[in-house]
């Protein structure tokens, strides 16, 4: 398979996951409404839930393509001698994007708020990971890396 077929693949994939990930912080989030204490799922709710999918989907296409074509270069350049070390390596290569991602975003003072941290380090994890599995990096098969 062809690496951007892959990659458009692994958006598809790691979209819903993302959704499904944000969804799960938000439970845990201030979603109580001020009235009743019990959480709404009003017109509003799935208004809001449509526009993070757009809005992942053009994240993950926009920034999350190219980031991996660069992740995939330098990991390359690295020479790894085995995949576990090629999955580390590029562990560490998205999460290095991710950090960088918070501290261009964030004050200084807000970047220590667990909901915006885990708000990119999980998707650029699960976009990471999705692209992994389709991959089948996991196998250690070298001619499947691009």
């Amino acid at each position: 398979m062809n690496s951007l077929p892959q990659r458009l693949l692994s958006v598809l994939i790691a979209v819903p996951m993302t959704i499904v990930f944000f969804l799960f912080l938000d439970a845990f989030g201030p979603v109580l409404t001020e009235q009743t204490g019990a959480v709404t799922f009003s017109s509003q709710f799935f208004e809001s839930t449509a526009l993070l999918i757009l809005f992942a989907t053009l994240v993950f296409v926009l920034i999350g393509i190219p980031v991996s074509y660069g992740v995939d270069y330098v990991a390359k350049r690295m020479h790894s001698r085995s995949h576990v070390q090629s999955y580390l390596i590029k562990l560490c290569l998205y999460l290095m994007f991710a950090v960088g991602i918070i501290m261009l975003t964030f004050e200084r003072g807000s970047a220590l708020d667990i909901i915006p941290i885990s708000g990119i380090i999980g998707p650029v994890l699960i976009g990471y990971h999705a692209l992994f599995l389709i991959r089948k990096e996991y196998r250690g098969n070298n001619a499947s890396r691009s």
